[in-house]
């Protein structure tokens, strides 16, 4: 950040993101995605307030969705605009990358994240047999674990782990061509080679797309869930690729066998090679975390802020979810000590992620937990609530775990859907349903209170 760019014009974006995150206007998936990201603020040229990021998507995606609405939160009046730009180094980058399809490693090699490579992954108890096993399929891709799976909650570094494997067999091994792909991304490609060998009168099969590569890195086969036709192309893909001693790297939110809606056969060839998991970090996982980002963010975002031991300490100590969320509260209060120009205190740390620490507490609560608080409660079983029964003495209580599960939980609906054997516009109904009868049925208010303070007394027995 430039040295000449006073404090004030230099955290007015800051300031407005921060705004917008507490009104919850922006997503925290994309707060975490696009803006967390972000690499530096530029100030004003003109009548245009400028910002960098890293790269052409992260701009078009803040323009198209957040673009009106952080203007309208930084300016009071029409004057000024926002104006997005991406680093230019990066740019370059870019252009040295688009080389002829016939060289040895083609374009589809960039689309592998270079700043995620072993060396900056912090090992610790939770992750070190996926880290060394990554690093072994880098060293003889194609070998005896084909096809490699890791598996996991969000944050926890599985495409960190993903990309540093692509990154290293491209260093190691000149010739071979990777592709990283996330499944959302593999899903499209299908529906559109699909649509377009329909239009086109074309017989090759989809795997025909792919066959030139070498390594296949797909991220979050989770999300293929219910999706039996692209779940049929992935066979067929799955097999030419381990056919011909090709390296298949995945990960996954959960181990295979727990996926629902998914062909068996498919789930067999997923869990014939080496499948490993990572968990949430420990405390000194944590804390060396903390202390590496602390470094990198500094750096990153042109800033010197201290942070005392005792803060990252408190930090490590009270966020022990994923590593995203650590680098949330993180960033949240360096990107405050510098908005104060003061180093934080303890207690400053502790009221300014009073919010994030209770939201941590609440990451606690396990679905499954729910369920069985609420089959309690009513006198019923655990079967009757994931039951298909439409016995009213069943329906109510069904719907209301259903509700609460959206309240004490950060799964998605689609996710809770999968938990209780329904999709998500179920999850939904039910809790709309549930919210319109407690404005009218006081009854049913204690009862989800009642229930509530029972799965938080179960929580801090435990």
């Amino acid at each position: 950040m430039s040295e000449n760019l006073d404090n004030e014009q230099k955290n007015l974006f800051f300031e407005a993101i921060e705004k917008l995150k507490k009104e919850k206007t922006i997503k925290k998936a994309d707060y975490q995605m696009y803006f967390f990201q972000l690499i530096e603020s530029l100030g004003f040229k003109g009548n245009k307030y400028q910002i960098k990021v890293n790269s052409e998507f992260s701009r078009d995606y803040i323009n198209n969705n957040y673009k009106e609405l952080i203007e309208k939160t930084m300016f009071s009046s029409n004057k000024h605009s926002l104006e997005v730009i991406v680093d230019s180094k990066l740019k370059q980058n870019n252009k040295q990358n688009k080389i002829k399809k016939d060289n040895k490693n083609d374009i589809e090699n960039s689309t592998l994240n270079k700043d995620y490579k072993f060396d900056n992954f912090i090992v610790g108890t939770s992750n070190n047999f996926a880290f060394y096993a990554s690093q072994s399929i880098s060293k003889n891709p194609g070998g005896h674990s084909n096809p490699f799976l890791i598996y996991g909650g969000v944050g926890l570094g599985k495409t960190h782990l993903l990309h540093s494997i692509g990154n290293e067999i491209e260093k190691n091994f000149k010739d071979k061509k990777i592709k990283y792909v996330r499944s959302s991304v593999l899903y499209e490609d299908i529906l559109n080679f699909v649509r377009n060998a329909s239009k086109n009168n074309d017989p090759k099969p989809f795997y025909y797309e792919y066959k030139n590569y070498d390594v296949l890195l797909i991220d979050d086969i989770h999300t293929f869930q219910k999706k039996d036709f692209t779940q049929e192309e992935i066979f067929k893909l799955y097999n030419y690729m381990f056919d011909n001693k090709k390296q298949i790297v995945l990960t996954c939110d959960r181990p295979i066998s727990e996926l629902k809606d998914f062909q068996e056969r498919l789930k067999s060839r997923f869990g014939s090679g080496l499948n490993v998991d990572i968990s949430p970090p420990d405390y000194e996982t944590r804390l060396v975390i903390l202390q590496n980002k602390l470094k990198i963010f500094n750096k990153s975002m042109k800033l010197n802020v201290k942070i005392k031991d005792e803060v990252l300490e408190l930090i490590a100590n009270n966020i022990n979810t994923n590593i995203r969320d650590l680098e949330g509260s993180l960033k949240t209060i360096m990107m405050y000590s510098d908005l104060i120009k003061e180093e934080i205190t303890y207690e400053m740390a502790k009221e300014k992620l009073k919010d994030m620490f209770t939201k941590e507490a609440n990451n606690k609560i396990d679905v499954n937990l729910i369920i069985r608080e609420t089959a309690n409660y009513f006198n019923i079983s655990i079967a009757d609530i994931k039951g298909k029964t439409r016995n009213k003495n069943v329906v109510i209580p069904r719907q209301m775990a259903m509700y609460i599960a959206t309240e004490l939980t950060e799964l998605s609906t689609t996710e809770l859907g999968n938990e209780f054997d329904r999709n998500h516009s179920t999850i939904i109904s039910s809790r709309d349903k549930i919210i319109s009868r407690i404005k009218v049925e006081p009854n049913l208010e204690k009862s989800y209170n009642k229930i509530v303070n029972k799965i938080k007394e179960e929580i801090v027995n435990n």
